[in-house]
């Protein structure tokens, strides 16, 4: 309804005082005599408020008409369209399927898989709509899924954001890609399990491969899944009954319906053309509007795929030439459209005058998106394939449309559309140019199959080193290392054979990143100097940059510290020049570990509180909970236990809000080392069986390995050693079959003490030269050290003081040059035990108050106290027994805190003894 203007308004007000004047005058007899009495007083009044009434008046009459219509603030083109009432695709067509509904329903209760098969346009997603419109109304929680590819890649991502809306903490598992989309499927079975879910997947057959699906038949609990296909699924092995077209009665209601006003005879034969099917019911419905029914049933060939064709090439003939075209270059999305695809598709007329009849006559129907039946799809299709030109022309229009919404799921999209168009090439460099999109959001199953795909097209040598050197970052994130390395030499070759020296440089870089992810350090320094060498000479400091800190990390892994920090310090510098603060974050990130490694815990504290500094600036919680998560190991070295509980706690939080499943076994797998270290043993092996749970779930065998050995730590610790072995022999298994090197070299180790505990000095001795062998050859100065260490302490037991002597000063020489403080002063401790040996009593006395004095500087209470009990034992060999005594029971002290029980017994028998 129109507000009243402002001049109408004063109008009526004026006339109303003219009114009651005139009235008052010939019924008001003072009125009367003041008016008659002073005539020229009461008519300048009237001039004096009846002018100046009169003009405003006229001024407001005036803007009225000249004042434009008001436009609605924020209605958009979009806005304004969809409030136009659409007819709904279900309401009023669901007829005569009371008994498939009531049957579904029931089926709710004892099945975990329900199928609406049928024909093409037998009416499968109009029943399917129903079904879920009824169960929601019931309280039902309901997703409804379109299959639009042969990959169920976006159906798992699509379920993927459904679980994290209702709460899911493990959501990003679904989308996980180094994890193979059948074992995903089985997460996704879990996951539904959890958040109980009527789950419905209209045009099942699209999927190429549904065997994976086997595990909803076999697994799934609490939810149910409702699959509308034209065919039976290949994972259902009892055949289900296909859904059979209307009933006679059932028929004729529709016709009428549809407003089909024959008598029921005809309406009787029309049924029997039809076969009672929906869409034939629908369609003939249409026409019948145009055309006489009489001649139709003539016409109209019996029932099957000839009436199909007959139906749509009529309905065809009396579309406008508008409709038609929007059809055709619809036809080529294969994903249902959305708003601004329909105006992709609209180029002839106006959007609502091309769309509203083609929905009015069920062409198209609107849901959450729009859609064109299949039926006439198809047939839009075959019509557009006639005419080669408009056919590239709209696959063109479709890829332009998706290359304004980039995405991994898009990029595939804007290929199809290209290659179908004539142009495989641009597709093509679409994937190469985006290949980041699919390292962030997925689909590298799907991106590898077009990349493989096209080197059989291609064999233009760019092109196809482009191809090689995308493959190889797909695989290599995938764990498959020698195959990136196989993909990473072949576009080099190419890359070195045209002379393309930025393509080497960046192959050079991923060259050696896989290496350095198979631990083999020297490969992997060489082919980042090869890198480093070429953007020197192109001048690209950001690669420098990158180099600089990828030497710096394999430095590091390699236990040479300051070697690694001059590099980390040469690319903070370049970041900061350049104001690239990710890069500045990640460096900060990358010192603060060296200075860990190196015990210098401070200068770590201060390097990870920069990290987490520009994290929160730039909002990034997954950096932050990485940060707190290397805050907590910095606090656990330092023995402030509790300070680091609370900063994994912080991590923990921020990956269960981000489902980020690989965050939460990592930290579930370091508060599991916290109170390993506090001596609360069975908690930690409850937080490690929380990170071999997730490890076990996401297939993630290198995660498995790393807590198969944590857990073999803690036996060994609690003295119980042959469970201990156990667990690092399985931990090996894995790391011999990935060919972990570096790993098994860590294992070997683990293995050697557990045997130097038991008192089996050969065996110790076997397992730390297999470890010795493998840091040799990898060129780990670090590793090498600790095992001359560890082999110093073993050969000290046996008594064998001169080759344990041997090893120490081997090893001590190295740890004073890295200045690994932790490590020295188990050096000092071991120098320590040897002296004593010798009867170098003073000696030995010296060198363990050079350990202690490093263990209580470090916080490392652990050591602290060993370091303790053999400073006892030398008191008590030179006959200082009050300070022995008192050494004792400070080590006694500490390993009851950390409830070491075989030191406890220990320390109880030589405090008897004294």
């Amino acid at each position: 309804m129109r507000k009243r203007s402002g001049a109408i308004i004063i109008v009526i007000i004026l006339v109303t005082i003219v009114i009651i004047s005139i009235v008052c005058y010939h019924l008001v007899p003072a009125v009367k005599e003041f008016i008659d009495a002073n005539t020229a007083l009461a008519t300048f009044l009237g001039l004096l408020i009846g002018i100046p009434s009169f003009l405003y008046l006229l001024y407001l009459l005036l803007s009225e008409k000249k004042k434009p219509e008001p436009v609605k603030k924020g209605k958009t083109e979009k806005d304004h369209f969809e409030e136009i009432k659409i007819p709904s695709p279900v309401s009023g067509l669901c007829l005569g399927r009371d008994t498939e509904l009531s049957r579904l329903e029931t089926g709710l209760t004892h099945k975990n898989i329900l199928l609406i098969k049928g024909i093409p346009g037998s009416g499968k997603t109009t029943l399917g709509l129903e079904l879920r419109d009824t169960l929601e109304q019931k309280g039902y929680h309901t997703l409804w899924y379109q299959c639009d590819s042969e990959s169920y890649e976006g159906f798992l991502i699509f379920l993927s954001d459904y679980v994290k809306n209702r709460g899911s903490s493990t959501f990003l598992s679904l989308k996980e890609q180094s994890i193979p989309p059948g074992e995903r499927l089985k997460m996704a079975v879990q996951e539904l399990y959890n958040y109980p879910t009527v789950l419905f997947l209209d045009n099942f057959q699209k999927f190429k491969n549904d065997s994976d699906f086997r595990i909803f038949k076999d697994h799934l609990k609490n939810s149910t899944l409702v699959l509308m296909s034209r065919t039976q699924p290949m994972f259902l092995l009892e055949t289900y009954e296909s859904l059979q077209c209307l009933d006679r009665n059932s028929s004729v209601d529709l016709l009428k319906t549809l407003d089909v006003t024959e008598s029921p005879k005809v309406l009787e034969k029309i049924y029997e053309k039809t076969q009672g099917h929906p869409w034939s019911l629908v369609h003939f419905a249409e026409l019948s509007r145009v055309l006489p029914v009489k001649d139709l049933l003539e016409k109209l060939p019996d029932f099957g795929k000839e009436q199909h064709a007959y139906i749509s090439e009529e309905c065809w003939k009396h579309l406008n030439e508008n409709e038609r075209d929007f059809l055709m270059r619809a036809s080529v999305f294969t994903k249902p459209l959305t708003f601004e695809a329909l105006k992709v598709c609209t180029r002839k007329g106006e959007l609502s005058e091309v769309l509203f009849p083609l929905v009015k006559r069920f062409y198209i129907v609107k849901r959450e998106y729009y859609y064109v039946h299949d039926i006439m799809k198809d047939f839009a299709f075959s019509k557009l394939k006639e005419n080669l030109k408009l056919y590239s022309e709209a696959e063109r229009a479709a890829a332009d449309y998706y290359k304004g919404r980039i995405s991994a799921e898009n990029l595939l999209l804007i290929y199809d559309h290209l290659k179908k168009a004539g142009n495989h090439k641009e597709g093509l460099d679409s994937i190469i140019e985006g290949i980041d999109y699919f390292w962030k959001e997925g689909f590298w199953s799907d991106v590898r199959d077009v990349l493989r795909e096209s080197l059989d097209f291609f064999k233009d040598e760019k092109t196809r080193a482009g191809i090689y050197f995308c493959l190889g970052t797909i695989v290599q994130d995938l764990g498959e290392w020698d195959t990136a390395i196989d993909y990473y030499e072949k576009s080099l070759e190419i890359s070195e054979k045209l002379g393309d020296i930025h393509g080497m440089a960046l192959t050079y870089g991923n060259l050696g990143l896989v290496y350095a992810k198979k631990g083999e350090w020297d490969k992997a320094i060489d082919y980042y100097e090869k890198s480093l060498e070429i953007s020197e000479k192109l001048g690209d400091i950001h690669g420098m940059a990158l180099t600089y800190n990828n030497l710096g990390s394999v430095y590091a892994d390699k236990g040479e510290w300051d070697k690694a920090i001059d590099y980390y310090e040469k690319s903070l510098e370049i970041s900061e020049k350049l104001g690239d603060i990710h890069g500045m974050a990640q460096t900060y990130n990358n010192l603060g570990s060296v200075y860990a490694d190196k015990g210098e815990w401070d200068k770590a504290i201060d390097y990870y509180e920069k990290n987490l500094e520009i994290s929160e600036k730039l909002g990034d919680i997954h950096g932050m909970a990485q940060t707190y998560n290397n805050l907590g190991l910095v606090y656990a070295k330092k023995g402030e236990w509790d300070k680091a509980i609370d900063y994994y706690e912080k991590s923990l939080e921020i990956s269960e809000k981000l489902g980020d499943i690989h965050g939460m076994a990592q930290t579930y797998g370091n508060l599991g080392l916290v109170y390993a270290k506090k001596g609360e043993w069975d908690k930690a092996i409850d937080y490690y069986e929380k990170s071999l749970e997730i490890s076990e779930k996401v297939g993630d065998i290198h995660g498995m390995a790393q807590t198969y050995n944590n857990l073999g730590s803690v036996y060994a610790d609690k003295g119980e050693w042959d469970k201990a072995i156990d667990y690092y022999e399985k931990s090996l298994e894995i790391k011999e079959k990935l060919g972990d090197i570096h790993g098994m070299a860590q294992t070997y180790n683990n293995l050697g003490s557990v045997y130097a505990d038991k008192g089996e000095w050969d065996k110790a001795i076997d397992y730390y030269e297999k470890d010795l062998e493998i840091s040799e050859k990898l060129g780990d100065i670090h590793g090498m050290a600790i095992t001359w260490e560890n082999l110093a302490e073993v050969y000290c037991r046996k008594s064998d003081v001169d080759t344990a002597l041997n090893y120490c000063n081997s090893s001590f020489e190295i740890l004073e040059k890295l200045g690994d403080k932790l490590n020295l002063a188990e050096a000092h401790r071991i120098y320590g035990i040897i002296f004593r040996k010798r009867k170098e009593l003073m000696k030995s006395k010296k060198e363990l108050e050079k350990s202690i004095e490093i263990c209580q500087e470090l916080s490392a209470i652990g050591e602290l106290a060993d370091t303790f009990f053999e400073l006892a034992m030398t008191l008590h060999e030179i006959g200082d027994i009050e300070n022995a005594e008192k050494y004792f029971k400070k080590a006694l002290e500490i390993f009851k805190k950390l409830k070491v029980k075989h030191k406890i017994e220990k320390i109880e028998m030589q405090l008897k003894s004294i």
